[in-house]
């Protein structure tokens, strides 16, 4: 079910924070699978360029490691309400900069922060996608979509009740029910997927820097490879390479809620234009 509230904000997903027990076998782990530049341990807020994968905090030793998106919003006064309407709740913590952690129903968990005065939308493409893996698909593509005003298309014919969500017409995030494939004892989260040009070589160099693969290798309703592992702090990430065509989502079109065939991507012209444009399964 969509819900639409009345006002429209400008949602976008910047680079994905690792909140880790040991930020710096983290740091090591992901620079030398992903590259030198690839992520920033900082104990003040860092900056991130084109260059940067992820920003890696840290976290103590009770709360686990794991990925959590970093969404940006126009109005976060409105973001407060909504998630307290839709059941979700809220917290600041010093170690990630007073930001505003919000968890949702199913347990996942998503940071919050508001655009400052002045400040433009991201000119570019993310080198990750971020999707979120639950058991309670509806109920949870509902609630974001509630609090960060986007819409979900499903896929059609996914077994995986598959969503993609929209902020107007850039596909930000996926959603995928993980009923059948994460232990039941495997609370809802969110996987950031990042993008290699070598899907083989960087699976092969993640194992060999200490990384645990939980997914294989497969191919995606996305026309694209991707793989699903586990770094050796303990937290999820995934792989995946560029898809074939279109964009991030390769041709499925917000529009026409189904994938493109290729004469349709060319009277196109732009992905921007299929909702392909943004930040798997």
């Amino acid at each position: 079910m969509n819900c639409t509230p009345q006002s429209r904000l400008l949602t976008e997903l910047r680079t994905p924070i690792l909140r880790s027990t040991r930020p710096e076998l983290a740091r090591d782990f992901y620079n030398g699978v992903l590259g030198d530049r690839a992520t920033v341990l900082g104990t003040e807020q860092p900056g991130a360029d084109e260059q940067t994968w992820g920003i890696i905090l840290p976290a103590p030793a009770e709360a686990g490691s794991q990925w959590l998106p970093h969404a940006v919003s126009d109005d976060l006064a409105s973001v407060q309400e909504r998630v307290h309407d839709a059941g979700g709740t809220i917290c600041r913590e010093a170690a990630l900069f007073e930001s505003m952690l919000v968890t949702a129903p199913d347990q996942s968990q998503i940071i919050i922060t508001e655009r400052a005065p002045g400040e433009p939308a991201l000119a570019r493409e993310l080198r990750v996608m971020l999707e979120l893996c639950t058991r309670e698909i509806d109920a949870s593509c509902g609630f974001y979509s509630r609090v960060l005003d986007l819409t979900q298309i499903p896929v059609p014919g996914d077994p995986y009740s598959y969503r993609v969500l929209f902020s107007n017409d850039i596909g930000i995030a996926g959603a995928v029910d993980m009923t059948t494939f994460f232990r039941e004892t495997t609370v809802s989260h969110w996987i950031p997927y990042f993008q290699v040009d070598d899907i083989e070589r960087a699976v092969e160099t993640s194992v060999a820097y200490g990384a645990r693969v939980t997914v294989p290798i497969d191919e995606s309703f996305f026309d694209t490879r991707y793989a699903t592992l586990t770094d050796p702090t303990g937290a999820t990430f995934g792989m995946r390479e560029q898809p074939r065509v279109g964009g991030v989502f390769g041709s499925f079109s917000r529009v026409h809620g189904r994938f493109l065939s290729s004469e349709e991507l060319a009277e196109q012209g732009e992905p921007g234009a299929i909702g392909a444009v943004g930040s798997e399964g």
